[in-house]
């Protein structure tokens, strides 16, 4: 059996390709090796998350409590991205944010979203690196050590009813934890939940689908037990920390002056302005935001609460989007600096391929970068669809 049929094999062993062609994706004989020139970018990048994670509570109070029209307008881009869960001051880190990643043609990394809110990465990055023959992530080390420190040796993975494609790489990560650091996992689909789950086990986070309540019938039964102890909780009820139009606010690339006094103090703004492409909220109430979208020659809108490449737009059908964007209240949209992404050429199960290049990378609670994965696609859409390249990073 050849390099290519044996990778196959491993997916298919493990249950994450299963036969289904939609999961399957191409295949590269070897793990990606970062150039040293994306190295320091990375480091500086943990910078930038850690900053984003000290200062993002005070601009959360600030709005919630804000008596100006403005304030009350940006507080409503923070509870876009809550599913109308209650919202909890954030009084606790989260330990890994994931962070995506363009590549500039220049070798400029820029961050394209901080999704404070998706540990779903962390399964497959144990799938691929077993693939490779590669050693467990440290992430899956700092994540044991966490559910220690609450003096548990268990782990509940509670996920969504939509998420199920996740369920292969949550068993392979289940796996990892048992066998490198005697932590038991037990994955468990939300529809299915009872209270005995929670028993002398630490809970990894309240599930993404928690917006469809339809979903969990028992939805209250965990935010009631988060209410209670959050401290059980590895990832804190913080889904707002997923909307993009928070970037919008950062960033500010109109100089709007009161949105520019609400983050005069930001930690590692400056650094931040540099790794994040001009992000704008559009909105009617902010028409500097929209005559500031008009104005760039290529640009990129997204919704501030979407999955995947769903709810955004590059360039041409950005114009097109962007007259109804900015008059509609909701869904909330976000304009964003076009950056065109370097183009490699990678060896794949169907011969050489050009892809523009992204990565995924997990930032811990102290700054460190601590475990990139690269993905690849033949357009500047970069997903993990059928046509696209996914590897560790060594």
């Amino acid at each position: 059996m050849d390099r290519y049929g044996q990778l196959s094999q491993h997916h298919i062993s493990t249950g994450y390709w299963n036969g289904d062609s939609r999961y399957q994706h191409l295949l590269s004989p070897n793990p990606f090796v970062l150039p040293e020139i994306w190295k320091p970018q990375l480091r500086e990048i943990g910078k930038v998350v850690a900053g984003f994670q000290k200062g993002m509570p005070h601009i959360f109070e600030t709005l919630s409590v804000g008596k100006t029209n403005l304030h009350q307008n940006l507080f409503h881009v923070v509870k876009d991205g809550t599913y109308g869960m209650p919202i909890r001051p954030l009084d606790q880190k989260i330990p890994l944010v994931k962070v995506d990643i363009m590549v500039g043609e220049d070798d400029q990394l820029r961050i394209a979203e901080i999704d404070a809110y998706n540990p779903r990465a962390l399964a497959f990055m144990e799938l691929l690196r077993d693939l490779y023959g590669l050693p467990s992530s440290s992430v899956a080390k700092y994540i044991a050590e966490e559910v220690r420190r609450r003096g548990k040796q268990k782990l509940l993975w509670v996920f969504a009813n939509h998420e199920r494609f996740y369920l292969p790489g949550l068993l392979q990560y289940a796996r990892v934890m048992l066998r490198d650091y005697q932590i038991q996992v037990n994955c468990v689909n939300a529809s299915e939940l009872q209270k005995e789950d929670f028993c002398r086990a630490a809970v990894l986070i309240i599930p993404w689908g928690m917006r469809q309540p339809e979903e969990i019938p028992n939805r209250d039964l965990i935010l009631d037990l988060y209410q209670r102890k959050p401290e059980k909780f590895i990832f804190p009820l913080v889904p707002w920390l997923g909307a993009k139009g928070l970037l919008g606010i950062i960033s500010n690339p109109t100089g709007h002056e009161e949105i520019e006094q609400l983050v005069t103090d930001f930690p590692k703004r400056e650094l931040f302005r540099n790794y994040v492409p001009e992000t704008a909220i559009l909105s009617q109430r902010l028409p500097c935001s929209i005559e500031w979208a008009n104005a760039q020659n290529e640009l990129v809108l997204k919704l501030s609460v979407s999955s995947g490449m769903k709810g955004v737009w590059f360039n041409g059908e950005a114009r097109e989007q962007l007259p109804s964007l900015g008059k509609n209240k909701k869904p909330i949209s976000i304009a964003q600096q076009y950056v065109h992404q370097k183009r490699l050429i990678l060896e794949t199960n169907e011969g050489e391929k050009e892809c523009f290049a992204r990565l995924i990378a997990y930032v811990n609670q102290f700054g460190v970068t601590s475990e990139v994965l690269f993905t690849g696609s033949p357009t500047h859409a970069v997903h993990g669809g059928t046509d696209s390249i996914l590897l560790p990073c060594v």
